[in-house]
């Protein structure tokens, strides 16, 4: 859960459509007390709730004004077919704004397989945030896009270096999804606004 004080990242392209209606936000505390928060189509929605109960995070129908007014500053969250969601780091104020307004946790039956729960208790890695773009190195934590273009930057965390510009990666968040492969001109740096404390 994949982050905030200040945003560690705050899509300006978060406005729905005609075909993408904002029904839920997805929003809760990672195991580091850091919190994260997204909203999800109507087409997502389903998915979305039984992952925030997988995760233990709270859920909010947009049934009034205020929380839809909400959804423009949150990024759009994304389903995986694992069963889980991306749901991004926020900065704390907007999070005080979505607990204030309660929510809930759905329920979950299936259960996390026991060696997940061992691999959560006994995997603690030790990750450092980049501080220049000609000097990565593994185990650093950069800024990545999706599709290697424009389309959303997450918090990503170098885990091979291939050739001098070339990198294999893993979301923070989501360490047991696919791995990422980008060239140096196509990371950037986290914001040095102490958002994410590694």
């Amino acid at each position: 859960m994949t982050i905030s004080d200040n945003d560690a990242h705050q899509p300006e392209n978060t406005v729905t459509t005609e075909t993408q209606t904002t029904t839920l936000i997805v929003f809760g505390l990672d195991d580091k007390e850091k919190p994260h928060a997204s909203w999800f189509t109507d087409a997502d929605a389903p998915l979305a709730e039984k992952a925030a109960g997988l995760m233990r995070m709270r859920i909010l129908r947009l049934s009034d004004e205020a929380r839809q007014k909400l959804t423009g500053k949150l990024p759009q969250g994304r389903v995986f077919a694992s069963g889980k969601a991306f749901v991004p780091f926020i900065n704390q104020t907007l999070y005080g704004q979505l607990d204030a307004m309660g929510g809930e946790i759905p329920p979950y039956t299936g259960g996390i397989p026991e060696e997940e729960r061992k691999a959560k208790k006994t995997f603690k890695p030790t990750f450092t945030r980049a501080t220049n773009l000609t000097d990565l190195a593994v185990d650093q934590v950069v800024l990545a896009s999706e599709d290697g273009m424009d389309n959303g930057w997450w918090e990503a965390v170098i885990k091979e270096q291939k050739d001098d510009d070339l990198f294999v990666l893993y979301w923070y968040s989501w360490p047991k999804e696919p791995t990422l492969v980008r060239k140096r001109d196509q990371l950037a740096l986290l914001p040095t606004n102490g958002v994410i404390k590694l």
